[in-house]
C-alpha cells in the first residue's frame, strides 16, 4: 500500500554538511568546504549516499535535492532523484532508504526541524 503522502510539500533543500578537515582545537578557515547529502545509484547499480560538493547541476538532477514530506503525519526527507527517504539506524547508519511506515513510525525516518 502506498503511504498518504499530502500533495502540497514544503520547500525543497540542501542538506549542507559541514567537514573541518583540521584539529577540531584550531580550526583553519581555508580547510573547511561545504557538501550536500547526495542520494544516487552508482553505475553498477548500488545505491549510495555520500557527502558531495555541492552543485548546482546534483541540485538540478534531483541527488542533492530533498523534498520535506509527510507520511503517516510525519515529516521524512525524501530525496527528488531516487525517490528514497533519508533512514539513519544502529544497524544500517545513514542511508538512502525506501519510504515505509514501520521506519518511519519508529523514527528511523522521521526527522524534526530545530531552531
Amino acid at each position: 500500500m502506498q503511504p498518504p503522502e499530502l500533495q502540497q510539500r514544503l520547500p525543497v533543500v540542501h542538506l549542507l554538511v559541514r567537514q573541518q578537515r583540521s584539529l577540531p582545537d584550531r580550526p583553519d578557515p581555508e580547510r573547511q568546504h561545504r557538501d550536500c547529502i547526495d542520494d544516487n545509484t552508482n553505475a553498477s547499480g548500488q545505491d549510495v549516499l555520500r557527502h558531495w560538493p555541492c552543485s548546482g547541476a546534483s541540485f538540478s538532477n534531483g541527488n542533492q535535492k530533498w523534498w520535506i514530506s509527510w507520511y503517516w503525519g510525519n515529516p521524512v526527507l525524501k530525496n527528488a532523484a531516487t525517490l528514497r527517504c533519508l533512514d539513519d539506524s544502529n544497524d544500517f547508519g545513514l542511508r538512502g532508504y525506501d519510504c515505509n511506515e514501520p521506519s518511519i513510525q519508529n523514527g528511523y525516518q522521521r526527522w524534526q526541524y530545530l531552531n
